[in-house]
């Protein structure tokens, strides 16, 4: 079986203008861990869980 060498983008550490972009160039597959919401074009998505992970 051929590997395929995938891109990988890190949602938590985009913005949403990053985001769009991804998905005009690729198939998008998704995993929900948790909060993941935009905060305006200046902020990752993932402002919630960085959070979350820096405070515990």
């Amino acid at each position: 079986m051929a590997k395929v060498k995938a891109k990988v983008y890190n949602l938590f550490e985009g913005t949403i203008v990053d985001f769009k972009n991804w998905v005009k160039k690729t198939d998008v597959v998704l995993v929900p861990i948790g909060a993941c919401e935009q905060h305006g074009p200046h902020c990752p998505m993932g402002c919630d869980g960085i959070e979350a992970e820096v405070t515990t």
